[in-house]
């Protein structure tokens, strides 16, 4: 059964305590802001930009950056950017797409691999796009894509999904237009605006 967000017991907090991080694994999927894949090609805005309301995540952004296989960032569609392939039944990190479609497909995230001869960035693994340790405990977590058109990501899972749900888990399936009753987003405080309306407030 689904609950409200943050009333479960201190176990379900990223800590074991009502002061940490609640409902990362579970309740429902959150909407990932600042990343995507466009046609097989992983794009990120850089830093944490994407919480800026001069920011622009429409399709066409020039925001959008690609990412090459040494961690810099560099304009979508530059050669030897990072890409999501399906190769041998499994989600592959590459530079290059062999296999596109316009169909899910999933591992786990254990199990993706690396094209022969590339190393995945620590940036990557920093943004859940490669695992750090493969064939680590991962707590079976999968990631799904589609490789053709624009896909949003979702993460984490929802009640339904029940041990299937886990903070390593990454959905890029859906388009831009997705909208369900299972998926949420985590809002982001910003100090300098709650100073701003204090002030305001006390004046």
């Amino acid at each position: 059964a689904h609950i409200e967000t943050g009333s479960g017991p201190a176990s379900w907090f990223h800590d074991g305590t009502p002061a940490g991080i609640a409902d990362m694994n579970g309740n429902v999927w959150e909407k990932l802001s600042g990343m995507r894949l466009n046609n097989g090609e992983i794009q990120i805005i850089k830093d944490d930009d994407m919480f800026l309301a001069t920011i622009d995540h429409s399709d066409t952004s020039a925001d959008w950056k690609a990412i090459k296989s040494d961690g810099s960032l560099v304009a979508p569609g530059t050669s030897g950017s990072l890409k999501y392939d399906w190769v041998s039944s499994k989600i592959q990190l590459t530079t290059s797409i062999t296999t596109q479609a316009d169909s899910g497909r999933s591992c786990e995230y254990k199990d993706m691999t690396l094209v022969s001869g590339l190393s995945a960035p620590e940036l990557a693994k920093a943004l859940i796009i490669y695992p750090d340790a493969p064939a680590g405990d991962y707590g079976g977590d999968n990631h799904w894509m589609i490789n053709s058109g624009e896909r949003l990501p979702i993460a984490g899972g929802n009640w339904n999904n029940g041990a299937n749900a886990g903070v390593f888990n990454l959905n890029l399936n859906n388009p831009r237009s997705n909208a369900n009753w299972n998926i949420g987003f985590r809002a982001a405080l910003i100090p300098i605006l709650c100073q701003m309306h204090y002030v305001k407030s006390v004046l």
